[in-house]
């Protein structure tokens, strides 16, 4: 563990830590060029281990020694040994080459038995050897110009990604360190490329293992053929190495144990100890090199060119119009709330900071100060993030170190909140890692709020790897505490985590050095890489050794053309990719002499309504670049023709041509053998099943592609926080509590408390910027949403790799769980409504919607505790943290129901030749238009034709489409009336309807003949709530009428899709409406039989629709009464037996209308004798017992064969519900949706 400086002014004093983790903070007196001269030191005993060691070593050849000890290093599991490897190493490195007996070690048994006799013998050092590093093997790489290279992560550093980086920036203009720095790099990604094994090790294993015979193989082949010519000789190590008379772990703390990255023997040249090469590298340049802070400062502004986006300027100095302050700034740039200046300072001009400061601050508290770029001598004037002058203090300073070390340095500098120093390791692993320029603001804001109470929270790779794991709260509960510790190697894990999300797909060779590339997406063998900067993306296929890149610069599309030419220039960098991962068989003849790269331009633009197109998808080529490793393409596309082909294809065709014409363009530039035979193959390939379409967005409401907001996990953990207060407050004991009427008790109280919190910001903010942030943020979701599903059903007209099904399912997940808080805030706000002037800010309305989700939980949990369904408790801990408890098992069932119903929202296996037709749109709703006209007085067509109006209102405004629109109550009807194309319809009528959509604010909380009033929305009833923002979507205030064309799109569907499926959105007192939705949902139910017996008439002959065999049979049988068999079908050659039950039941919306299903269907208990199933049970067993009898009486032929029967129970219904699948009790019977039956039978029913 790290030391820290024991200075009384807690918090004060940044400590520039070795980067070694096993250091316990022995520091070292000199620094470069001020080394002292040391005293010779006193003479230190040899340690029996050591001579023991040097005994056993001597015995061998010192070849074979030095191959075996660095094979066991290299091993995997040995990872967290590399001190006792440094030691085995060392002292091979001081014996003579003359003092080695020179036995061979010429088999495994051989190898085993040597180490075996070592590992006995190596000392255990607890106290040291206290950091287990990741035990990767090339799952992180490291781009350096147009390659990537696979590199070893885990070592004796905590972050050996900080200090490649580190070394690349600070000694970019040396040849030298450049070219050390490199052979390090293709040294340990020809190990890893070469020996392609699988290990991930995390543990803590004390015990070091012999590596297995393969391994020992692999590696003797790979160190034999290892060919290294010219090294640094200053990096090489040979037999007879003296050292320091001092003892061996205080010498490992100084960075003075085997400063070598190579072994010479016999003119050959060795790596060793692969994992702690960059350390070696840093500490020898280091102490040779002083590379000026300016050079380093330079270096740090394009590293932030390439990973902050949207950088406002490069390397600059400040300045007045009198005066250029000489300190140079790597850059500068702008979160949403923040502006920051990055500096970059050696430890020798830190000792001057305090004077740096202070012309800082007082030439930017002038007026007239600004910044000028460097080369420049023109000024800038830089603004805040509000548009405000720029003080010193509204500024955040990071102070970047300069000096790259993983020696530890104590520097007494004083943070401040707008403050901070970092060195240049953990400053460009922090940036590297930055998901968003907020997640700085995050970092400083939980660095400065938990500094005082934490140990070891520094501003470092260690501190941020806290804040993103803690989400940027530690305390989240009740409980404060005085001190907190952290885990101080938490940073090497979260970056390893960090960097294989990132790095870890990345070809070798990259389209550019241009660009920091990270991996977006990969599937079959397709690779989508993202410029850091998005400025560029790109496709990728691997051919051989070779890769083809599809380059698309987003920074070449004109902003203002329209927005579906990117679209198409992506989709055909995706589909380019694909085509050739696809062919690999074809291609199989294929060589490739270089890495190509095709840069994707515009040729022609999409022209609308034309049917004139190229002959080719593209319109020229030029050769761009064309080198040994390179060649680089710009090819021009006709995207009008690209359009044209993704919309139009119905197989593979188009992508066989993008194929062949690739490859014709690089025969242009790069010879091709047999390219006559390749195409041949790939004409072959044309009518493959299609992989990629694209389909123009049909648009039926007012479309605005917008994200929705994102609400941080930091904002929820916050709500959920004051829950915590609540529960402590109200003297809740940690504990877990699973009685029923006891947890529902604890519950409730918090969510009342919580819900007058939410109440009184409600009614403390004005109605109209809620109501207008909030409408706007639910048109996003719904809208994205939509998109969402259309983007999975056009994916049905082509293969994809994934689940549509399952990535559907987390869709409509997502937006549920997030549409009603918004829901919940509309119809709050309406009951709340108030003449508050205070505007509600973005993070208030974040905060709110984050409030509003814990409350919805907690409301949602009391009902699953009182009707029993999924809920069985409520834990808290011992910080008052509470957590709802739900068995693991019935999240994972949830997951997997939600999957089916998506599966079937989208069509899967579904026969719409078997989907229910209703009888109200059969007569072209003529009887459910007078019915309306005689309960409302206007008709159901003309109340869909002013939703679809208000949907659609930007094509009536001939305006652009927005997320919520404003309107006066007159004029709003007079449009809409204007719009109508019928004439029998009124101004009197459209006013009624209109009238009819208006949410009641006085009734949104009071049920459908209830009396009283709710005391809050009652988002625990669905069908008694005839106010709803989703079947009422207009919201009044004043006589201003506001609405989201999104959210009158859904009250279209639900009017239209609710009525013609048998019930009404509500329980809606409409007499004549509701007589003739019950007679539709009774001609749907008895549908359902029709249907149910024409699937199975498909498959036999003997079959019965509706037989009471009491009825029927009455002169003949004295059969009992029990019902009728909806369908009864026989199969004589196999006496099998399907048994039939219809039943059309209402959905359910919330877990009230779940348990009215439950027992409907199921009953109260097992015994309950009205439920369906009860009745059901009844018919199986009397066929089960007088299947004969039955049969004789149907006159149906005896069976073909001796086998006993089986009866396949079934249970149909027009959708299929959670009980079905997961019943309160076992039942022997299958659950099936009608337009699925088919399907079902195809896979679980051999007659």
């Amino acid at each position: 563990m790290k030391k820290k400086n024991s200075s009384a002014d807690k918090g004060k004093t940044f400590d520039l830590f070795t980067n070694k983790m096993m250091e316990v903070g022995k520091q070292k007196n000199d620094i470069r060029n001020n080394k002292k001269i040391l005293e010779a030191e006193k003479i230190i005993p040899i340690p029996n281990y050591e001579i023991d060691l040097i005994k056993i070593i001597r015995e061998y050849h010192p070849i074979d020694v030095f191959k075996t000890i660095l094979i066991a290093e290299s091993w995997v599991p040995n990872i967290n040994h590399f001190i006792k490897f440094s030691l085995l190493f060392e002292i091979f490195f001081t014996i003579s080459k003359e003092d080695f007996i020179g036995k061979r070690i010429e088999s495994y048994e051989d190898f085993s038995f040597f180490l075996t006799k070592v590992f006995k013998i190596l000392p255990h050092n607890p106290m040291m050897e206290d950091f287990y590093p990741v035990g990767d093997w090339g799952e992180v790489k490291f781009q350096l110009g147009e390659k990537s290279y696979k590199i070893f992560y885990g070592s004796p550093l905590s972050d050996n990604y900080g200090f490649l980086k580190g070394f690349e920036i600070s000694y970019l203009s040396s040849t030298q360190a450049m070219e050390d720095f490199k052979q390090i790099i293709e040294i340990q990604n020809s190990l890893i490329s070469t020996i392609n094994i699988l290990a991930e090790k995390n543990d803590e294993d004390e015990k070091l293992e012999i590596p297995t015979d393969i391994f020992w193989l692999k590696m003797m082949d790979w160190i034999d053929n290892l060919k290294i010519k010219k090294v640094n000789s200053a990096l090489i190590v040979k037999n007879g190495n003296t050292r320091n008379n001092k003892n061996f772990y205080e010498r490992y703390m100084e960075a003075d144990v085997n400063p070598y990255c190579y072994f010479e023997y016999e003119e050959m040249i060795y790596p060793f100890s692969l994992r702690n090469h960059i350390a070696v590298i840093v500490e020898h340049y280091y102490m040779k090199e002083n590379v000026s802070s300016e050079i380093i400062s330079l270096n740090i502004s394009n590293f932030l060119k390439d990973n902050i986006p949207s950088l406002l300027c490069g390397s600059f100095k400040v300045r007045n119009n009198s005066k250029v302050l000489p300190y140079n700034f790597c850059g500068a740039f702008q979160s949403k709330s923040n502006t920051y200046f990055i500096n970059c300072l050696s430890v020798d001009e830190f000792c001057n900071f305090q004077s740096i400061k202070n012309n800082l601050k007082k030439i930017m508290n002038t007026s007239d100060w600004g910044i000028q770029k460097i080369y420049s001598h023109l000024g800038l004037k830089p603004r805040g993030v509000d548009g405000s002058d720029l003080k010193f203090n509204k500024i955040k300073f990071i102070f970047v170190l300069s000096d790259l070390t993983t020696l530890s340095k104590v520097l007494d500098a004083k943070f401040e909140e707008n403050i901070k120093f970092i060195t240049i390791y953990d400053f460009v692993s922090i940036i590297d890692s930055l998901e968003s320029k907020e997640d700085l603001d995050g970092f400083i804001d939980f660095h400065n709020l938990y500094t005082p109470k934490t140990l070891f929270l520094g501003f470092n790779l260690d501190g941020y790897a806290s804040y993103r794991a803690s989400y940027g709260l530690l305390e989240d509960g009740a409980v404060n505490f005085n001190l907190i510790h952290t885990d101080t190697h938490s940073g090497h894990h979260f970056k390893y985590k960090s960097l294989k999300e990132m790095y870890a797909d990345l070809s070798d060779y990259l389209p550019n050095s241009d660009s920091k590339w990270i991996s977006k997406s990969e599937y079959d063998n397709n690779y989508c890489f993202l410029a850091k900067d998005f400025s560029s993306l790109v496709w990728s296929s691997l051919i051989d050794n070779y890769v083809i890149h599809f380059l698309f610069d987003f920074r070449i599309v004109d902003k203002n053309i329209v927005e579906l030419n990117p679209k198409v220039l992506e989709l055909f960098c995706e589909a380019a990719a694909d085509a050739f991962s696809q062919r690999k068989l074809a291609l199989s003849s294929l060589i490739l002499k270089k890495n190509i790269v095709f840069q994707i331009k515009v040729g022609n633009l999409i022209q609308e309504n034309s049917n004139i197109f190229n002959s080719d998808f593209y319109v020229k080529d030029e050769v761009f670049k064309n080198n040994v490793n390179y060649l680089v393409v710009n090819i021009y596309l006709d995207l009008s023709y690209c359009f044209y082909k993704f919309q139009s294809s119905i197989d593979a065709a188009f992508q066989t041509e993008i194929c062949i014409k690739i490859l014709e363009i690089i025969n242009k530039y790069s010879k091709i053998e047999n390219l006559s035979f390749i195409i041949s193959k790939l004409n072959e390939t044309t009518n493959w099943p299609l992989r990629m379409t694209m389909g123009q967005l049909k648009t039926r409401f007012d479309i605005v592609e917008k994200k929705p907001r994102n609400v941080s996990e930091y904002r929820f953990k916050l709500a959920r926080k004051k829950i915590s207060f609540i529960l402590k407050n109200n003297d809740i004991e940690p504990n877990k509590y699973t009685d029923k009427d006891l947890a529902k008790s604890i519950i409730n109280s918090a969510a009342d408390e919580l819900r007058a919190y939410i109440h009184n910001i409600v009614k403390n903010r004005n109605t109209l910027s809620i109501l207008e942030i909030a409408l706007d943020d639910y048109s996003a979701l719904v809208t994205d949403n939509y998109i969402s599903f259309l983007s999975q059903e056009q994916s049905l007209k082509h293969q994809v790799s994934y689940n549509r099904a399952e990535r559907l399912s987390e869709l409509d997940f997502d937006f549920k769980r997030n549409s009603q808080n918004h829901r919940y805030l509309i119809e709050c706000t309406l009951i709340l409504d108030n003449d508050n002037a205070q505007l509600i800010t973005e993070d208030e309305f974040l905060d709110l919607i984050a409030h509003i989700h814990w409350l919805l939980n907690l409301y949602h949990s009391s009902d699953g505790l009182h009707f029993g369904i999924g809920v069985e408790g409520i834990y808290v801990d011992n910080t008052y943290v509470p957590e709802i408890y739900i068995p693991k098992s019935t999240t994972e069932l949830e997951n997997k129901f939600y999957e089916e119903l998506s599966s079937y929202k989208l069509g899967i296996g579904l026969n719409s030749e078997d989907e229910l037709e209703s009888i109200i749109p059969k007569d072209e709703y003529k009887l459910i238009n007078e019915a309306f006209y005689q309960d409302l007085g206007f008709g159901f067509k003309n109340l869909f034709t002013v939703l679809y109006s208000l949907s659609n209102w930007s094509n009536i405004k001939e305006i652009n489409p927005q997320t919520y629109y404003k309107a006066e109550f007159d004029e709003l009807v007079e449009l809409i009336f204007k719009n109508f194309t019928v004439e029998d319809v009124t101004l009197n009528e459209v006013e009624k309807i209109i009238q009819f959509l208006i949410i009641d604010n006085d009734k949104i909380n009071q049920l459908e003949g209830v009396t009283d009033r709710h005391y809050d929305v009652p988002v625990s009833d669905h069908n008694k709530r005839t106010n709803r923002i989703n079947i009422k979507p207009l919201v009044k205030l004043n006589n201003t009428i506001i609405w989201s064309p999104a959210c009158s799109y859904r009250s279209l569907g639900i009017w239209t899709n609710h009525t013609t499926d048998g019930y009404l959105p509500a329980d809606f007192n409409f007499p004549k409406v509701k007589d003739l939705v019950l007679k539709s949902k009774t001609y749907l139910e008895k549908q359902l039989e029709t249907k149910a017996f024409d699937v199975l008439s498909r498959r036999t002959n003997f079959i019965k629709h509706g037989i009471d065999l009491k009825k029927t049979f009455f002169k003949d049988e004295q059969y009992p009464d029990i019902g009728d068999y909806d369908v009864l079908a026989y199969f004589p050659d196999s006496n099998k037996w399907v048994m039939v039950e219809c039943k059309y039941n209402q959905p359910a919306y919330c877990l009230k209308d779940m348990n009215r299903l439950r027992v409907k269907i199921f009953g109260k208990d097992e015994l309950d004798t009205k439920s369906h199933i009860s009745k059901v049970r009844g018919r199986y067993d009397f066929l089960l017992t007088d299947y004969d009898r039955i049969r004789k009486s149907l006159n149906w032929p005896q069976p073909h064969t001796d086998k006993k029967i089986e009866i396949t129970n079934l249970y149909i219904s027009k959708n299929t519900y959670w009980w079905f699948r997961y019943p309160p009790y076992n039942v022997d019977l299958n659950f099936v949706q009608i337009d699925f039956l088919d399907q079902w039978l195809k896979d679980n029913f051999d007659a």
